[in-house]
């Protein structure tokens, strides 16, 4: 457009403006060429703004509108706006607010504009401390920490080692042997074994003792397990605790792989392989085992007393053994081994468990347990963390086997014993004319079959004249057509046919089911690791002697 100074009403600044503007145009070479050579009263860049507001708005653009006040962008709608956002979400930023305006209202204002407007409506910005979350890759395992803290459990065996530890070094064994000090000492190198010690003849010779006569030339005192502060052995218990787990249930042998990288997480310390065989192995020296095994039993009955609402008038305790082989050359007790269908080197595990499935406690025996003979002994290990929980007299403990225990002289010693007992028969031991004063037949509440009271004879083929031991008998004819018989010295009053047979068939669900869990988390059906000690085969003498 061109430049026109007809207009009547323009000011004196607006005038001097518009003849630069015109001069410029009329000036034969570039602006600024003659902002160079002339004495304006303005610069080459207002200049250009000012030529620029003229061609948009003409003369109105040359104006100056700062008489009228700030060109305010937040209108009164857009304050509404901005209170109520702010006064719900204080911890925005300033670009986040800048971001809404615009989406909102399609206009764009500057950061200090809202700094101001904070500031004025005393709505400032708050900032909400932001929870960081680490990702870590065995995060799942604390589980395992977590629980047993929460249980105590940890606490619980570290106090019995502490105070086996003291024990221990009362004894005149440990006195004596710390007049020993190290065997071979001039072939070891810095207190390690060399290849040279391994060689020589006693030590080799004696490598696979027995630790009940290793440790008769053992200097106890110089384990390192006597001097360990109680918060490491604590670590250390979290660390055995989580073997199962570390080694993928017994897969793999060595903790120094990726996965054993997790006791970072589990204990607060990265242990290798070396540090926990060593610490096992001290523990094996000091020959804690029962003493573990014991407090592991009354931690548990105590805390589950605590844990159950229930008071049944039985406490059942469930009876069973776990065969697990022992793949070795060397000449050991042999049974049937369930799981590979074959007669060979074993050991058996016999768990004890408590009405709620809970196991309480474990022993393990050499080749076959005979849980017949071994039940009520069992039983009396644990006789003093029993009594805690019954002390009243009102429970009646029972105890529940298969039919591995059904041997007159177990059951008529655990008549003459505080416990109640209750198996079932043999097939081969159902014989109708064993049965007496038998009851007319009631319907088992719990199943389809029909129960039968009546007394049963069992002979003790192990008696010179054949005893002949009674007890309540309770024959169960299933629907299907099999017959089962089951047998308890439990008295009627105390409960009923059903009752006591439920009571044995909740040994599927409370026990054997434990065992197929604990087999696939806690190996139980591996060898971890046994004590050797040679004895003598009586069985064979008696033939060499024949």
């Amino acid at each position: 457009m061109g430049l026109s100074s007809s207009t009547n009403d323009i000011g004196k600044r607006e005038q001097s403006i518009l003849d630069v503007l015109t001069d410029v145009k009329e000036f034969k070479q570039s602006a600024r060429r003659y902002f160079s050579t002339h004495d304006a009263p303005f610069s080459l860049r207002q200049y250009q703004t000012y030529l620029k507001a003229y061609r948009e708005k003409g003369i109105n653009g040359l104006y100056d509108h700062r008489e009228d006040g700030n060109a305010k962008k937040i209108t009164p709608e857009i304050e509404h706006y901005l209170i109520g956002l702010l006064e719900n979400n204080r911890e925005l930023s300033v670009s986040e607010i800048i971001s809404q305006i615009n989406k909102r209202f399609n206009i764009d204002v500057n950061a200090r504009t809202i700094n101001n407007f904070r500031k004025t409506h005393g709505l400032e910005r708050i900032i909400k401390p932001v929870s960081h979350t680490e990702e870590l890759q065995f995060a799942g395992f604390e589980i395992i920490s977590a629980l047993a803290y929460h249980t105590g459990i940890v606490d619980a065996w570290s106090d019995v080692i502490k105070k086996h530890i003291e024990s221990v070094k009362d004894t005149n064994l440990f006195k004596e042997n710390q007049q020993l000090g190290a065997d071979h000492s001039s072939e070891r190198n810095k207190g390690r074994f060399t290849a040279d010690y391994n060689k020589l003849n006693d030590v080799r010779t004696a490598k696979f003792d027995s630790i009940e006569d290793k440790i008769q030339h053992k200097d106890l005192s110089r384990l390192q397990l006597l001097d360990t502060q109680t918060k490491t052995i604590s670590r250390k218990n979290l660390a055995v605790l989580s073997l199962p787990l570390i080694t993928l249930n017994g897969s793999i042998r060595n903790i120094n792989k990726s996965i054993g990288n997790a006791l970072k997480q589990i204990c607060g310390y990265n242990y290798k392989h070396a540090t926990i065989d060593k610490y096992l192995r001290e523990l094996k020296y000091l020959r804690i085992s029962s003493n573990l095994i014991k407090t592991t039993a009354d931690f548990w009955i105590k805390f589950w007393n605590k844990q159950n609402n229930e008071y049944p008038t039985l406490l059942c305790y469930y009876l069973d053994g776990n065969t697990k082989p022992i793949w070795s050359s060397k000449s050991c007790k042999k049974s049937k081994v369930t799981m590979l269908g074959r007669v060979m080197n074993c050991m058996e595990q016999v768990f004890v468990h408590d009405s709620f499935g809970h196991p309480t406690y474990f022993q393990t025996y050499s080749g076959n347990a005979d849980l017949g003979s071994k039940a009520l002994s069992l039983m009396k290990d644990i006789e003093d963390y029993l009594k805690a929980i019954s002390s009243d007299g009102k429970v009646n403990r029972v105890m529940i086997m298969d039919s591995a225990a059904n041997g007159a002289s177990t059951l008529r010693s655990i008549s003459n014993s505080d416990y109640y007992f209750v198996t079932l028969l043999n097939e081969n031991q159902i014989n109708p004319r064993k049965f007496k004063h038998i009851q007319p037949p009631v319907r088992y509440e719990h199943g389809d079959a029909d129960l039968s009271e009546c007394v049963v004879e069992l002979i003790d083929s192990k008696e010179p004249e054949e005893y002949i031991f009674e007890c309540r008998g309770i024959i169960i004819d299933w629907d299907k057509g099999k017959r089962t018989v089951a047998v308890t010295n439990l008295p009627a009053q105390i409960i009923d046919e059903s009752g006591v047979v439920k009571s044995y068939f909740d040994r599927w669900p409370l026990q054997e089911l434990q065992f197929r869990s604990m087999k696939s988390v806690v190996s139980i059906h591996r060898v971890m690791g046994y004590g050797k000690k040679k004895i003598p085969d009586e069985n064979m003498r008696e033939k060499q002697d024949q």
